[in-house]
């Protein structure tokens, strides 16, 4: 399916299509937390936030085709994840529906996985993951900014995210809000904004290396930092069978290359440098050890060079920066998806059965500006 498929010509929403789409109709009938929603099921309360986004595109005179297509694709699938999250908490009695933003960040991708416009399918990704995020926002503590100013450094402006915020809160029947209540949230959150001037640019920091380390928690001082000649350091992204090698054989020509894969067939632990395996605990932590060695050593070369192992979960894409971050590298990480999943899985059927792709693509965290300098999305066609 594809991103245009759920809108008429004219921008709006098609609802003949959206309501033919199963993760839709599960809307209907979804309970809800009592006391935040009291105007009926998620499916009730995913039109009336809609409805409430048509208002303030208007009367916030958004123009922009893909603005447009963004807030209404989001305030339609903010909370597709609710039917696969919500649950009954006995000891709170009541609907309770933790990381349901997650929850739908994964259907959002796996229903238009197949969309060429990676770039906007992982926007809407991203504001239906944190579209809870300016609801925690109630006080102007370091804690609050902090979560704005990582907020500021996401695929989406958070003017847009602010917009979303408001349609979601608008389009609930809380026992909690009042119009005094709303009203001083909106005031609070665009005093952080404009205080921290991230309206519709990231929050500056006085250096690439601050950015990186502050919102990425990576401490280091600041009299290790290495100032070498300058160099790029390749983070491959992906998941199996999407064609990340042959992204770098015809992308980055002959360049120096970290492979996992490789290391195992180098230590004798595989029979070929494509041979996907895992081997054992003491096997990978080896790997591991070579695979550091190997990075450092191009660090301190000065050359540039590229790490190509899947990297989908954020922790490996933190432990990589962590160990560079010193040497002031240009950091850019490389995602690349196949044109289907079905592509990939034709790919490494061998390895991989199909029912895992869905558990390896709802596994993955996707990269994140905040990450690099740089991060690049490629859809192989």
């Amino acid at each position: 399916m594809n991103i245009k498929d759920i809108f008429n010509k004219d921008l709006t929403l098609n609802w003949d299509v959206i309501n033919d789409i199963p993760e839709i109709k599960a809307l209907k009938g979804c309970h809800q937390h009592t006391q935040w929603h009291q105007e009926g099921d998620a499916y009730v309360h995913t039109e009336m936030v809609t409805k409430e986004i048509d208002d303030i595109i208007k009367y916030s005179y958004i123009e922009k085709d893909r603005d447009i297509i963004l807030l209404r694709a989001a305030a339609l699938l903010h909370d597709i994840g609710k039917p696969a999250a919500t649950k009954w908490d006995d000891k709170e009695q009541q609907w309770i529906t933790h990381d349901h933003g997650k929850a739908g960040e994964n259907i959002v991708r796996r229903l238009f996985f197949n969309d060429d416009d990676i770039n906007l399918r992982e926007q809407i990704c991203y504001m239906v993951r944190n579209h809870m995020a300016l609801h925690y926002i109630k006080d102007e503590s370091e804690k609050s900014k902090k979560r704005l100013i990582k907020l500021s450094y996401g695929p989406v402006n958070l003017y847009l995210m602010y917009l979303l915020n408001m349609a979601d809160t608008k389009g609930s029947r809380s026992v909690f809000k009042t119009e005094e209540r709303f009203t001083e949230h909106c005031e609070l959150i665009e005093k952080l904004l404009r205080e921290l001037d991230c309206v519709y640019e990231p929050y500056k920091f006085d250096s690439r290396i601050d950015k990186l380390c502050e919102l990425n928690k990576i401490n280091i001082n600041k009299h290790d930092v290495i100032n070498g000649k300058e160099s790029t350091i390749y983070i491959m992204c992906g998941i199996p069978g999407s064609g990340k090698s042959t992204y770098i054989k015809d992308k980055l020509g002959d360049i120096n290359i970290v492979s996992r894969d490789i290391i195992r067939y180098q230590l004798g632990y595989s029979s070929s440098p494509d041979e996907k395996i895992i081997g054992s605990k003491e096997q990978e932590k080896r790997v591991t050890e070579v695979s550091d060695e190997m990075m450092i050593k191009f660090c301190e070369e000065n050359v540039d060079f590229v790490i190509d192992n899947m990297n989908i979960k954020y922790d490996y894409r933190r432990y990589i920066l962590e160990k560079v971050i010193k040497y002031n590298k240009r950091i850019v990480i490389i995602y690349v998806e196949p044109p289907t999943i079905y592509d990939a899985i034709t790919c490494r059927n061998q390895y991989i059965s199909p029912e895992n792709y869905d558990k390896i693509i709802d596994g993955m965290m996707f990269p994140m500006p905040y990450e690099a300098d740089e991060v690049i999305l490629y859809k192989r066609k």
